[in-house]
């Protein structure tokens, strides 16, 4: 995960598997489909630059049948979003 400027990239650890739909929602309530494991988000929240900001997100991975697995991630980012605690990849 880069450190610099607004954009991460968030990437669910694992094989790529052609057939897959990965299903993002992030904490803004914002939702981002995509046929690959990684993605990237703009950090832009705004605020006192003392503040730090609870970032939630999930990922629902679902194959050609419809079964699915959803897993959950989060990171601690510090205002502006350069300063960056904790992980943003999920496992």
């Amino acid at each position: 995960m880069s450190n610099v400027g607004d954009t991460k990239t968030f990437t669910l650890n694992g094989t790529q598997t052609v057939g897959l739909r990965y299903v993002w929602k992030w904490w803004d309530d914002t939702v981002n489909v995509t046929p690959t494991n990684n993605i990237s988000k703009v950090l832009n929240k705004g605020g006192n630059p003392a503040d730090a900001y609870n970032l939630r997100f999930t990922v629902e991975v679902v194959d050609p049948y419809g079964r699915s697995a959803i897993y959950p991630g989060a990171l601690v980012v510090n205002n502006p979003p350069s300063i960056v605690a904790g992980s943003g990849t999920v496992t």
